[in-house]
């Protein structure tokens, strides 16, 4: 689940840390072409609902965990084993999705990052309508 957590982030590639808020100036404007703002705006804009559902599954899977881990302990102390087995097995358990859990925290902000950009590049569109050339200007003349 982790890797497909990383494969559907992936696909965002840079629009998820570059921060479309601090363009200031015309040649920072200008340097995007008009079809890169407007993939980068649907991507922004559209996409982000195959993220929200796989944040909702991987949710589900963590609340399985987590239920696993309560029956776990529930059952274990009807037996002789010892709590610190019981322990060590949940912490295992834990250990295995702390990949899943970080993916988790990242696929939350990458949402927060698509939710704020889509804004900002409609924004910027507007203003490369009235101020640049249509195929952007290039980065090293």
């Amino acid at each position: 689940m982790s890797t497909m957590v990383e494969q559907e982030l992936s696909q965002y590639g840079e629009l998820l840390t570059r921060d479309y808020s601090d363009v200031s100036n015309r040649d920072l404007l200008c340097e995007f072409s008009m079809p890169e703002l407007e993939e980068n705006y649907v991507l922004a804009t559209d996409d982000p609902e195959s993220l929200r559902v796989t944040q909702e599954n991987t949710r589900e899977l963590q609340e399985c965990r987590k239920e696993w881990e309560a029956y776990y302990r529930n059952r274990s102390q009807r037996g002789d084993t010892s709590d610190s087995l019981t322990d060590n097995l949940v912490r295992d358990s834990q250990e295995t999705m702390r990949p899943l859990t970080e993916r988790m925290q990242e696929l939350s902000r990458s949402i927060s990052n698509l939710e704020r950009a889509g804004a900002t590049i409609e924004n910027l569109i507007l203003l490369h309508y009235d101020w640049c050339p249509s195929a952007g200007v290039p980065t090293n003349p």
